[in-house]
């Protein structure tokens, strides 16, 4: 009987899936995923079931008068009560308690659920009430013993789903431990021969500032806005106008003008970059919950995408970069967000299903884009003037798009980059990124011929560890062929010329002396051209 349930249930659950994916409703295609957990779920208990009957001896189910049907009934009701009771508790009661005494949580669960089960199949069911009086004491205990605990700093807090989704949507750790380097600040070295003279640009994310300063380290302008629910400055760029673009923390966009006041600012979710054409058109990285379709597999996901606005802020154009890159989405990444989903698979659950909630899973950084460059020339085989550049970190890819049909035309990097940023297209006609390879321990700045696909030159340090930095990173040529490099792990930036010789270094000055930690660099530019950037005292 159970068998022709869960094969009903199976094909029901297929059939409202394949009804989801058809209208793309997002509601819907997450209530018949749901459907589908459930049947599987369910086949996969129907097996288990026949297992442990087979198990069970041939003594036990005589004394006891079991019959099949009977132990059915009790060992599904004992598997929903540690699913249900367990989940419940947990969530209500013992949410944030420390890892120890959760896990002692689940185990008395489990030996709750046992009892109640065994005390069925003896038709003992008065020993049920005093049995859960007692279960019910022991959760109150774990529940003061647990808060006790994290209190004292004993014990880590144990981790959940909500805190999961938290810590994807956070941004990158402003202040790094820097106890080597505790006494640099500023520029530390300068070889003015070597060098290329020019105009630093890079921003505070913790102060919301942003600064210019010279190649010996003078401040030469500030601009500073707070504004409310900003966590700070990402990443800004410079206007031909002196109008600084800044991308915040929080998913703003603004344009302040030379003495810090807003022109505009959009709350679009922005991130990472933000870049400006040859007529003033602003391109930046948005990022949003979404459910996108991998070959017709829904995905709730952190959606990135392409938005050009005007000069003033309007939006006139939004591109959707995983309907670009989804041929070049690797299984593997797919099947890690669908083994997220079966982690978050709980009571809690069924509450978002019945109130159609479309987020009822969460969502996974999938993609990760970190770059947009518009490109400003055209190279047979490779590009053409106005193309997009794209970088997403998740997948390892970096890739150009067709701006006009929206289109993937040339990609390169998985199984060669891991992690990477910064890919821009040189005036040779190369591409240079930044490399962080975090599962190596360093990382490197590749230059690559796009039409070949070979690497035509790289920078690594002596020894290859002392440059290492696990997330951001930043590399721009400068017009002498010198490349200006963002350690952005180690708030540092650096400028090498192409034998390896470090010719400008600077420290970020920002730092708690006490407990030795440096406030890291995004990403640091350096302007070179004193016929666009003509305000007063600048050069």
């Amino acid at each position: 009987m159970l068998k022709k349930i869960a094969a009903v249930l199976l094909i029901l659950a297929v059939l409202s899936y394949a009804a989801g994916i058809a209208t793309r409703n997002k509601a819907v295609c997450f209530i018949c995923l749901f459907m589908l957990f459930a049947a599987l779920s369910f086949g996969l208990l129907v097996l288990l079931t026949g297992l442990v009957w087979r198990l069970v001896p041939g003594d036990f189910k005589q004394s006891f008068g079991v019959t099949r049907g009977r132990f059915n009934a009790v060992f599904f009701f004992c598997i929903f009560l540690f699913y249900l009771v367990g989940g419940v508790t947990e969530e209500v009661f013992l949410r944030g308690v420390s890892v120890p005494v959760s896990l002692l949580f689940n185990i008395m669960t489990l030996v709750f659920a046992v009892f109640c089960g065994w005390c069925l199949l003896r038709r003992a069911k008065k020993a049920i009430l005093p049995g859960s009086i007692l279960f019910i004491l022991i959760v109150a205990i774990l529940a003061v013993v647990g808060s006790i605990s994290i209190k004292s700093g004993k014990f880590q807090k144990r981790s959940t789903t909500g805190r999961i989704k938290t810590l994807q949507t956070l941004p990158y750790i402003s202040w790094v431990p820097a106890e080597e380097s505790i006494d640099k600040a500023g520029v530390t070295q300068y070889d003015p021969d070597l060098a290329f003279e020019g105009i630093n640009l890079y921003p505070s994310q913790s102060l919301h500032q942003a600064y210019l300063f010279d190649m010996q380290g003078d401040i030469l302008h500030i601009w500073a806005r707070e504004i409310k629910q900003d966590r700070g400055w990402r990443h800004v760029e410079m206007c031909k106008n002196n109008d600084l673009l800044v991308v915040t923390v929080d998913g703003t966009l603004m344009r302040l003008d030379w003495d810090s006041n807003v022109k505009w600012k959009e709350r679009i979710g922005a991130h990472h970059d933000v870049r400006i054409d040859e007529v003033g058109d602003i391109y930046v990285l948005t990022r949003g919950e979404d459910v996108v379709f991998w070959y017709g597999m829904p995905l709730p996901v952190y959606n990135d995408y392409i938005v050009v606005l005007s000069s003033d802020g309007r939006i006139k154009k939004k591109a959707n970069v995983f309907d670009l890159v989804e041929k070049q989405v690797p299984l593997g990444r797919v099947a890690d967000v669908y083994k997220g989903l079966l982690k978050v698979y709980k009571p809690a659950t069924i509450v978002k299903i019945l109130k159609l909630d479309e987020n009822i899973f969460g969502c996974f950084d999938i993609l990760h884009s970190n770059n947009i460059e518009i490109l400003n020339r055209s190279i047979d085989g490779f590009c053409s003037k106005g193309d997009w550049l794209i970088s997403m970190r998740e997948i390892d890819l970096i890739g150009v798009v067709d701006a006009g049909k929206e289109k993937l035309i040339w990609s390169w990097g998985q199984g060669e980059l891991s992690k990477q940023h910064n890919p821009t297209l040189l005036d040779n006609g190369n591409v240079l990124v930044f490399n962080n390879a975090p599962y190596r321990g360093f990382s490197s700045v590749i230059e690559l011929n796009p039409l070949t696909k070979e690497i035509a030159w790289e920078y690594r340090s002596e020894p290859p560890e002392a440059f290492f930095t696990d997330t951001r990173g930043g590399n721009q040529e400068l017009p002498n062929g010198n490349i200006l490099v963002t350690e952005s792990k180690k708030g540092r930036v650096f400028e090498i010329t192409r034998q390896g010789q470090v010719v400008w270094e600077f420290y970020n000055p920002h730092i708690k002396k006490e407990e030795k930690q440096r406030e890291t660099i995004y990403r640091m530019t350096r302007l070179t051209d004193p016929e666009v950037y003509k305000t007063a005292g600048m050069w």
